[in-house]
């Protein structure tokens, strides 16, 4: 084993000259080496450890042209050596008993043990037992704990692990060197305790990942070595996290690890930076993105309850910050057309900035301990709410901390080919301070169409509240316009309340078609019976969605899902809710437009209604469950949803056709559901990563069917509202591939005549086949 000195020469094995030459001679290669190297060091403040610590000055990743390759070269036999003493220094039974206080130790699986569908998922993920995810092999299921099972899923080796890390071993070597055939299904002989302790050094990488700030500003020989002491502490200890403490304890450990257990927000900042590396340096870096990203929660369900507690709270110094993808919907329709991408390069935003704010929070912390900023995350959005000290300068830290995330981020998605400059990236968030959840909101809408204020405005601004003040004035006096031109229309309803309002329909045709105003006026004039309608009224209409869009309120979700069938082996089906974003248009601002006195009352009555929207989309999407597993009659079914649709599948066989149909015709019978949902279907792909995808294909041409009938005329307008279409992908090798059929459900008390639906199926193969994805009818 190399001998510790205070240099970087210590670690430097005559294995390594000749990598270090040819690394030497390929000047892209170490060029790309130093820069994530520096990204490394500056996003989880290498340099600060290192100043506390500079007679361990040998253990931190140094970014000199000298060095680059050395430090990328691994000593294998110095890291199994280090395993090896950490493993192996104590008896046997020690590490059986440990194990087990370990895996007792894990939430998760102890939950998870009282759960047969928890076991079977873990089954299913494990070559040597899957046999036991099957519903006949329950009782054979239930002889196993969660932790044995867990621990067979990894199939990690504790010694074997390095080659392993490193890909000096395949998988087929590693079932070689045990002696068995990985085409057989039982390896049941195998010791359990081999796949335990793997269980348990996978728990430990993410402990230390997640708890040990310093850690990502060590060498990788370094980052090992210490992982491998903290898994023989923990077989001592009988916990991770005890071993972590008590090496946080001694003198030799090198570091300040005074957060030990800290979770969510913060273990991302010391993640995201050996994150970025990883997508840089793999071979597609965009699907590597989407990877890691895609599903990433940037805080906690915990966290951002404590923040909704915060913004609900009262106080006069009360602060609250908003940063948000003023891009989302464009980069989803027209940039990029993948809304999973999108999802996934508007999550690292968030986590950058978060990362940024985490440093200004320590750094107030150190004369206002009492200082905190709650954090809340959503699909587009980062929030905060603190408490303002006076002189502090909070707001002008926040300012500068945004500003470098928004270069940083900026930087690394252009140097990766991760975006094109046409996209300009730099432009797409917009961020604000204010004196309230809702005023940070509505300043953020003002920064967007202020580009002199690209990143950053005050909610203290004179100029904003002058402008927030205009913005109400204008939107009730269009309200007021919309109700006097079309009182004796079908355009208007009254709420219970006696709120006068504009349909929800008109909404969503006036924000589906906002940039094709022609073909908004011919559709609203088609659904709601109008004659022609007069350019002056129609801009009346177009002005007053714009100003009630502008000023809806954010959506404050607690709850963080991602929606997604790529885990669902047989396929499944996506439920596509139509027209949420004019639902929160219209009962929100827009309604609120119609009984406020001023911008104050307007923002809480904004704010009470988005409460009871979000309520009735909770209800609906337990409806949408219910159904779905009364129909197909699983307990195992499974209903994901997020945002406005929902994803749900059967974990143990594939959908029926006719499951599939009944489901759709008995969610738009029930009543308020008609002409309000899109359903998607896909099986038959061996490659569920593009499940998705395939599902997003039938949602879109569900959506050009709908749209060409409306523009068609040829079928009542009203009437094509009470119904919802099914488009059933039977995808063939990839997608393009197979066919694309149609179901039609409709609501109770409506029956298409023959010739409707003739005609709705003539206008399908028409989108189909204009829409060149490749299916056949």
């Amino acid at each position: 084993m190399a001998t510790h000195a205070n240099s970087m020469d210590a670690f430097i094995p005559s294995a390594c000259d000749q990598y270090k030459k040819n690394c030497s001679k390929i000047p892209a290669l170490l060029k790309y080496k130093k820069e994530s190297c520096d990204i490394i060091r500056a996003t989880a403040q290498c340099e600060k450890f290192e100043k506390e610590k500079p007679e361990e000055s040998w253990k931190f990743l140094k970014c000199d042209y000298d060095l680059i390759c050395a430090q990328n070269t691994v000593d294998g036999k110095d890291q199994v050596a280090a395993c090896i003493v950490g493993v192996l220094s104590f008896p046997i039974t020690l590490v059986q008993g440990a194990t087990e206080r370990i895996m007792a130790k894990e939430e998760s699986i102890r939950e998870c043990n009282k759960s047969v569908e928890c076991k079977r998922e873990l089954a299913a993920g494990s070559p040597t037992m899957a046999h036991l995810a099957r519903p006949e092999n329950e009782a054979a299921l239930q002889k196993f704990s969660a932790a044995f099972l867990y621990s067979k899923k990894v199939e990690y080796d504790p010694i074997r692990v390095q080659k392993m890390i490193h890909k000096q071993m395949s998988v087929e070597d590693y079932y070689k060197e045990l002696g068995r055939n990985p085409a057989k299904p039982d390896l049941g002989d195998v010791p359990p305790l081999v796949f335990s302790l793997g269980a348990i050094w996978e728990l430990v990488k993410q402990k230390v990942a997640s708890d040990v700030k310093e850690v990502a500003c060590y060498t990788p020989t370094e980052q090992l070595r210490f992982k491998c002491e903290i898994f023989g502490l923990a077989m001592q200890t009988g916990s991770v996290s005890a071993a972590l403490a008590r090496r946080a304890e001694t003198k030799s450990m090198g570091m300040a690890t005074k957060q030990l257990g800290s979770e969510s927000a913060q273990a991302m900042e010391r993640r995201s930076s050996g994150q970025l590396v990883r997508i840089a340096e793999s071979s597609n870096p965009k699907k590597k993105l989407v990877e890691i990203y895609a599903q990433r929660k940037i805080t906690s369900k915990a966290e951002n309850e404590a923040w909704a507690k915060e913004v609900s709270s009262a106080g006069k110094n009360k602060r609250s910050m908003t940063v948000e993808n003023s891009k989302l919907k464009e980069m989803n329709d027209v940039i990029f057309d993948d809304e999973e991408y999108v999802t996934a390069l508007t999550n690292v935003a968030l986590e950058m900035q978060l990362s940024k704010l985490r440093l200004v929070e320590e750094q107030i912390q150190k004369k206002f301990p009492e200082f905190k900023l709650n954090a809340f995350s959503d699909f587009k959005s980062l929030r905060m709410a603190y408490n303002d000290i006076p002189g502090a300068n909070i707001e002008g830290q926040i300012k500068k901390a945004l500003e470098e995330a928004n270069g940083d981020y900026t930087k690394y998605l252009k140097r990766n080919n991760l975006v094109r400059d046409s996209d300009k990236p730099q432009e797409w968030f917009k961020a604000t301070v204010a004196e309230s959840d809702d005023w940070a909101n509505l300043a953020a809408k003002y920064a967007r169409e202020n580009p002199k204020n690209s990143f950053y405005v005050s909610g203290r601004d004179p100029a904003f509240k002058d402008w927030a003040k205009k913005q109400f004035d204008e939107g009730q006096k269009l309200h007021n316009e919309v109700v006097r031109n079309f009182k004796s229309t079908s355009l208007l309803n009254r709420t219970s309340d006696n709120v006068v309002e504009l349909n929800r329909d008109a909404f969503e045709i006036l924000r589906k078609n906002k940039n094709n105003p022609a073909e908004a006026k011919l559709l609203l004039e088609r659904q709601f019976g109008l004659e022609t309608m007069s350019d002056t009224n129609f801009k009346v209409l177009k002005d007053y969605y714009e100003k009630s869009n502008a000023l809806a309120p954010g959506l404050r979700n607690t709850g963080r899902e991602f929606a997604t069938l790529a885990d669902a082996p047989h396929g499944g089906i996506s439920v596509d809710m139509i027209g949420l974003g004019a639902d929160h248009i219209q009962q929100t601002s827009a309604r609120s437009l119609g009984s406020a006195r001023n911008i104050d009352e307007f923002l809480k009555k904004a704010r009470t209604n988005e409460e009871l929207l979000t309520d009735d989309i909770s209800k609906r999407k337990e409806y949408i469950e219910n159904v779905f597993k009364d129909i197909t009659g699983e307990k195992s079914a499974k209903v994901i949803c997020s945002g406005d649709g929902c994803k749900a599948f059967l974990p143990s066989r594939a959908l029926s056709d006719e499951e599939v149909k009944r489901f759709a015709d008995v969610v738009t019978a029930s009543g308020g559901e008609q002409g309000r949902l899109r359903f998607s279907q896909v099986k038959g792909l061996t490659d569920r990563s593009v499940q998705d995808l395939v599902v997003k294909q039938g949602e879109n041409l569900e959506k050009g069917l709908r749209r060409n009938l409306g523009l068609d005329g040829s079928i009542d307008a009203r009437r094509l509202q009470g119904i919802n279409v099914t488009v059933m992908i039977k995808a063939k090798d990839a997608p393009g591939g197979g066919t694309a059929t149609l179901h039609i459900s409709e609501a109770a008390g409506l029956r298409l005549t023959d010739k409707e639906r003739k005609k709705i199926e003539e206008v399908y193969k028409k989108v189909l086949q204009e829409s060149n994805m490749g299916y056949k009818p």
